[in-house]
Formats: structure tokens, C-alpha cells, sequence
């Protein structure tokens, strides 16, 4: 994998589980408990204010604000804390038929309020008195907390089955319950331990901030014990029938995942499972290499051996997601499966006949899937969500929004501003004094992203790496100039005084490719990078082959060929023989990478400092055998 894409997932991967780990945490729920008694608090200060004062003859009016309010609280619930809420919507409703439902729960709390009342009036015969500074009602506040809690989840089942419903239908299963025996990565199960007092305290690398890289690390590269890390085997135990599904589920040939399309909502309208499930630590990934790792420590190679081909072939399913995300994912997950495959290899005496079985599990892998299908269909796909999204009537309300956001930064007001907004805005900000008179022609639009889609998926396609990289360089040289031309305001007012409709549309067309095309020519890289990877991993099982079968390594690669491979692949960066030779009583096997030049085998970890950095531009793709 290419040093940038390493560096990208990686910081995905921390930002997303810091985020869960927050709201994971064991605080969480107390934190979510502080939000709504703030929440009912404020609304109770507001109710009475207003109620004290000379709109209180508004009472209706103010009554339904208030409990429109109240019904707003189980969303923000789940926007502020999702794990304590325990279930699963979107932020409001998003369709007529959605509000009719909601404004339906407000009714319904006022029917309630003054069904509680009468109760009050049945049970003690009086209303509940009011606080003598008259501001917060103790009942409204029991009241409110009962509504959240009971009302909150049938809300979500009110307003949001319909797609639940869908997407499970699509699929063709019963709907999923909200709770039941399903994958909890590691960092979950470490907040869950901690709660409840059962963390391996003995270990200090499971009280540090990166506790799962921490616990992760060594067991996804040697075999381990249950004794050397309980809590790891606890987790990897907790997990045993999720990750049984998830052997199973592998075999299939295929995976869908339906994108939902609906009225008034987004194209795309479900969030990817892959991206959610497969690139923080202690995935499914990590936890079938660290259970092969387990196994092997307890001699069970045969099991060992499955979770890691269950690894190669998930990425196989993930990777035929329509996105280049879904494409990264798989890679990391083909490539953590490579590197456990040598850690077997080296920490384990397999006999010949184990290492011939494992070899031929290893040719019949299918192919992974494309780049320039995601880039295709489910990328090109994507342009048209944004496009249709943009050309919505609040386009024009959006484009103002971003010009007022640069005013603000340029006026100091909002100095340590998100630096990709920043950026967007004032890409955007040209287009403020010509949105509102001058239509913009989405046709163009279309057809500019179209056209590039096109180009990348040509780039992609080219039959050599050298053809690939000198159509991407080309490509990669427009996409640099692109970014200096959206940035020109200048230009743009030359352009609107010929033809306004077509200059204000191609300089939106240009920001919308800036904003979110892909960098694919950095996909297409890190492509060869894992493919090389699986190819020097089978030649790995080759010479062990080999070597079980002469008692030492061959002089040169081609002595495999006929038994042992088929035929002995060449370099994917520069189309010539593999680097080989004979190391004492091991040998040393690798690729030139992605520069093209032979680093002596020494790789992107070899040139790293210890401050992270890298002092080197090694990334020679090898493989040691002892």
C-alpha cells in the first residue's frame, strides 16, 4: 500500500474510532443524561418566560413550539450520543408523510400532558403545583424524561421504518433486531470491560490511550497465548459467533448492499457497510488474523489457515462495493491478509503437504475486483448524488452561506475554522454575485464529470503500468491546474461577460470535480502495490514448498516453475524478473515498488524515524525467508 493511502486510512481509522470511543465511553451515558436534563431544563425556563409574560395569551401556539421541541429531543439524542440511545434514525424527517407522523407525536404529547393531568386531578384532586419561583415544573420534567425514553424509540420505528423496512426487503431478510449477538470491535469491548470492571488492569497497554493498537500489534504478527493477553482472548471469545457467520459468509460468491432511493431524500441514502465496519481497530479483519495467530500458538494450523483465507476472501466481497472506499478497505484487509499468511510461514514448521494445500487454497482465490469498476459505476454514481443534490432550489442559499463563511474567517472571526471548509468556501465564494441571477445549466455539469469519469476509468484500463502512469500524470497535471483555475475569480468574470450561463456552469462543474473526484491515479498504485503483495506471498509458499521438498531454497525463482507455480510472475512496477537470492539458509524475495528502483529490499518501515517521519523514499515490496 502506497505511503500516502497507509497515512489516509490510518487517520480515517483513529478519527472514527476516537468518535466512537467518546461516545462509547464509560461516562457516555451520564454525559447523555447531563444533555437531556439540560435539554428539559431549557425548554421548562423557555415554556415559563414566555408563559410569565405578555405572550403567555398565546398559549396554544406556544404549547405545540414547546412540545415540538420536546418531540425534536429523542433525535437529538441520537445525533449527541448514539450508543447510549440505542437506536438507530436520521437526524429529522425528510418527506411529507414523515412530518404528518411528526407533527402527529406532538399531538399526541399534548393529548398526553393533559391525560396526565386529569390522572393528577383523579389521583391527589388537584393539578401538580407549581414551583413557587414559578420556572421549572418537576412533573413537566418526569413528564418529558418519560416521553424520551418510551417515546423516542417508537418515533424512530414511526418515522424511519419504511426504510429500515426497505433496505432489509431489498436484501431479502427479516429485519435485523436492534440488539442481539453481533461484532463489537475491540475498542468497544475494551469501554464495555472497563465498565464493568473487568479489564485486564495487569496489562498496562490496555489502560493507554491506544489501547487496541496497543493490544492489536503483537498479535497480528506472531502467534500468541490466551495467558499472555486474557483480554484480547476475552474479546476474540465474546465474538466467537459473529465471527463463525462471518467464516460462512465468505464462501458466498457475491455481496450487495442497496443504495435506497426515495422521495425528496438523497440518491444515495445508506451509509456503507464496509466503511463503517472494516478499517478501525480490532475490525473483523484484525480479529481473524489475531484468532489465526491464537490458533497457531495452540497448534490448531488447519483453523488457523481458514480465518486467514476467510480474510482473503472478504476483501474479495468488500472489494466488490461500488465505491473507491470500499476498493481501499479491501486491499487493507488482502494485505493484512498476506502479511499473517508469512507471519505462518515463519513462525510455523507446516509439513509439505500442508504447505502444498495452502498454496493451491491461495491460487483459487478469485481475482479482486477492479478499481476502474468502482471508478466506473459507483464513483460516477456518486457525482450524480452530489450534482442532484446541489441543483436543489437551496443552491443559491448554500453558495451565500459559503461566501458569508469566508467573510467571517477574512474578518478574524473564525481563525481556527475546519481547513477543507475553508478551502471549499473559498473556491466557492466567486460564485456568490452570479448564483442568484443566472441559472446554472446542470447538463454541463453533468457532462464536464462525466467526461472525467470516463478518462480515469481509460487511465485505469490501460494494459501496462507504464501506460497507467503516464495517463495519470497527465491527468493529475489538469487536476493540479483545475484547482488553481477555481480559485481564479478573475477568469470567471472575463467568462460571464461572453456566455454567463456556461462560464457560471463549467466553474461549478470545476468545483464539484475539485470537491469530491477521487485521487485515482493514488488508488491505481496502491492496486499493483497489493497485487504484487499477493503475488510475492504464493511465491513465499512456493520456496517454502520447495524447501520442505530439497531441504534449502532454490539458486533462482525459475526452479519453481512447472511443480510449484505455474510460471513465475514478473515485477508489476517494472515489467521484469523479481529480485531474488539465496541469504545464508534463508533468501530474500522482493519488488522494486512503486519508484521503479531497487532499494535493496528495504521498504517504507525501513526508512521511517522514530519520529514517524520518513528519512528514506525505500518502498521495495519483500519478503524474508528463513
Amino acid at each position: 500500500m502506497d505511503t500516502d493511502e497507509h497515512q489516509l486510512i490510518e487517520s480515517m481509522s483513529r478519527n472514527e474510532n476516537n468518535l466512537d470511543a467518546d461516545r462509547q465511553k464509560p461516562g457516555s451515558r451520564g454525559y447523555t443524561l447531563g444533555i437531556l436534563i439540560a435539554a428539559v431544563v431549557l425548554a421548562e425556563l423557555v415554556k415559563d418566560v414566555v408563559f410569565s409574560t405578555e405572550y403567555g395569551a398565546r398559549l396554544p401556539a406556544v404549547e405545540l413550539a414547546y412540545f415540538g421541541v420536546i418531540a425534536c429531543l429523542p433525535f437529538l439524542l441520537r445525533k449527541a450520543a448514539p450508543q447510549a440511545a440505542g437506536f438507530d434514525i436520521q437526524w429529522l424527517p425528510s418527506s411529507r408523510r414523515h412530518w404528518v407522523w411528526f407533527f402527529g407525536m406532538v399531538l399526541l404529547l399534548v393529548v398526553a400532558k393533559y391525560l396526565v393531568v386529569a390522572l393528577g386531578l383523579t389521583i391527589i384532586g388537584h393539578a401538580p403545583v407549581r414551583s413557587p419561583i414559578r420556572l421549572i415544573t418537576p412533573a413537566a420534567i418526569v413528564f418529558n424524561a418519560v416521553v424520551i425514553v418510551f417515546i423516542g424509540p417508537a418515533a424512530e420505528e414511526i418515522f424511519f421504518r419504511v426504510y429500515r423496512g426497505k433496505y432489509f426487503n431489498m436484501l431479502g431478510i427479516r429485519p435485523l433486531a436492534e440488539k442481539g449477538d453481533y461484532f463489537s470491535d475491540l475498542d468497544s469491548h475494551l469501554a464495555q470491560q472497563k465498565d464493568r470492571g473487568r479489564l485486564d488492569v495487569a496489562n498496562p497497554d490496555s489502560r493507554s490511550g491506544d489501547r487496541a493498537y496497543a493490544l492489536l500489534e503483537p498479535a497480528l504478527e506472531r502467534p500468541w497465548s490466551k495467558q499472555e493477553s486474557p483480554t484480547l482472548a476475552g474479546w476474540l471469545a465474546a465474538n466467537e459467533k459473529p465471527l463463525r457467520l462471518v467464516v460462512e459468509a465468505s464462501r458466498r460468491p457475491r455481496r450487495y448492499d442497496p443504495w435506497i432511493c426515495g422521495e425528496n431524500v438523497r440518491l444515495i441514502a445508506v451509509p456503507q457497510p464496509a466503511i463503517s465496519v472494516f478499517h478501525r481497530p480490532g475490525d473483523v479483519a484484525d480479529a481473524l488474523v489475531a484468532r489465526a495467530m491464537l490458533r497457531l500458538r495452540e497448534n490448531r494450523v488447519e483453523e488457523a489457515w481458514e480465518d486467514l483465507l476467510t480474510c482473503h476472501r472478504f476483501a474479495r466481497l468488500i472489494g466488490q462495493g461500488p465505491t473507491t472506499m470500499d476498493a481501499s478497505i479491501a486491499r487493507s484487509i488482502e494485505e493484512k491478509g498476506c502479511d499473517a499468511d508469512l507471519a505462518l510461514l515463519h513462525h510455523t514448521r507446516l509439513a509439505p503437504a500442508q504447505i502444498a494445500a495452502m498454496l493451491r487454497d491461495l491460487d483459487r482465490l478469485v481475482p479482486m475486483p477492479k478499481l476502474a469498476r468502482a471508478i466506473d459505476v459507483g464513483e460516477r454514481f456518486m457525482y450524480l448524488d452530489v450534482v442532484v443534490n446541489s441543483s436543489f432550489p437551496e443552491w443559491p442559499a448554500w453558495v451565500i452561506g459559503f461566501e458569508r463563511a469566508v467573510a467571517r474567517r477574512e474578518q478574524g472571526e473564525d481563525p481556527e475554522g475546519a481547513r477543507e471548509l475553508w478551502e471549499h468556501a473559498k473556491m466557492i465564494k466567486p460564485l456568490a454575485p452570479y448564483i442568484a441571477d443566472t441559472p446554472v445549466d446542470w447538463d454541463i455539469v453533468l457532462r464536464m464529470g462525466n467526461s472525467w469519469f470516463d478518462r480515469n476509468v481509460d487511465s485505469c484500463r490501460k494494459p501496462t503500468r507504464a501506460e497507467r502512469k503516464k495517463s495519470f500524470d497527465e491527468l493529475d497535471e489538469e487536476f493540479r491546474n483545475l484547482k488553481v483555475t477555481v480559485h481564479d475569480a478573475a477568469s470567471l468574470d472575463k467568462a460571464m461577460l461572453a456566455d454567463p450561463r456556461k462560464a457560471l456552469s463549467q466553474r461549478v462543474g470545476q468545483i464539484l470535480l475539485v470537491m469530491f473526484v477521487p485521487g485515482v491515479s493514488l488508488q491505481s498504485d496502491s492496486e499493483d502495490r497489493v497485487a504484487m503483495t499477493l503475488g510475492l506471498t504464493r511465491l513465499a509458499f512456493a520456496l517454502a514448498a520447495y524447501r520442505a521438498d530439497h531441504g534449502s531454497y532454490p539458486t533462482r525463482l525459475a526452479d519453481l516453475a512447472t511443480k510449484y507455480l505455474g510460471e513465475v510472475p514478473k515485477d508489476v512496477f517494472n515489467d521484469a524478473e523479481l529480485r531474488y537470492r539465496q541469504d545464508g539458509e534463508g533468501c530474500l524475495l522482493h519488488s522494486v515498488g512503486s519508484n521503479g528502483r531497487d532499494d535493496g529490499g528495504r521498504g517504507f518501515e525501513n526508512g521511517r524515524r522514530e519520529d514517524g517521519a520518513f528519512e528514506k523514499d525505500w518502498d521495495d515490496l519483500a519478503v524474508r525467508l528463513q
